[in-house]
């Protein structure tokens, strides 16, 4: 995970880009349902990486995540244009500026390649977490 120095989105701010925003052109949510459903579960249940890369990039170029991303600025936009031209699955979550990248686990040449192109984007790098890849799950907590 990577934290590219970029304004976080929030209160009246992000309400309004909401309002300015939403709801979404009904072409660019059929082109994110495809993409999700033709690339990134695939991607997924497939194991494959480039897969995940492409859907992923071209889920950052439609619609909503778009004008997201470009909220966030030149730091975001460059960070996954250097990410995506290296071949690596990587998108911004939610409003951002937080960057995601997805690959093997204990790659250390990607993860050295990954904290180079923080320090060269002004990102800060965050680390290595793994997935839970079991699916959600509801924890009941009783009350006293």
């Amino acid at each position: 995970m990577c934290l590219p120095n970029a304004e976080l989105s929030h209160g009246l701010d992000e309400q309004r880009f909401f309002e300015e925003f939403a709801p979404i052109a009904r072409s660019d949510a059929l082109e994110t349902m495809a993409l999700l459903y033709h690339g990134v579960l695939p991607a997924f249940r497939l194991e494959r990486l480039e897969l995940l890369a492409s859907a992923l990039a071209s889920i950052s170029r439609t619609g909503f995540k778009r004008l997201e991303i470009e909220r966030c600025g030149k730091n975001v936009v460059d960070l996954l244009g250097s990410l995506r031209a290296k071949g690596y699955a990587a998108g911004m979550s939610s409003m951002g500026p937080l960057v995601y990248v997805i690959f093997v686990a204990r790659d250390a040449r990607a993860t050295g390649e990954l904290q180079a192109l923080c320090a060269t984007h002004n990102a800060h790098w965050l680390g290595c977490q793994s997935g839970l890849n079991c699916g959600a799950r509801v924890y009941r907590d009783e009350l006293p």
